[in-house]
């Protein structure tokens, strides 16, 4: 996974190709409540996008889903 930053908010990737928020964090000893534990709006709308075309209910631009069974 891969950490990005989202203006005050943080969300983490990788190749299960979902986003997960960052509701806190520990540095040092210390924890850091992120955005007060809730998810941002741009984390909530990427959310919302991969999983539509996950579940195929918006298109797949991108050639991402692969029919299996």
């Amino acid at each position: 996974m891969r950490p990005r930053a989202e203006g005050s908010k943080k969300l983490l990737d990788g190749t299960a190709a979902v986003i997960s928020p960052v509701g806190q964090m520990t540095y040092k000893g210390k924890n850091y409540v992120v955005n007060h534990g809730a998810m941002g709006e741009l984390s909530q709308k990427l959310y919302n996008e991969i999983v539509a075309i996950q579940y195929a209910e918006k298109p797949d631009p991108y050639g991402w889903r692969e029919k299996i069974a």
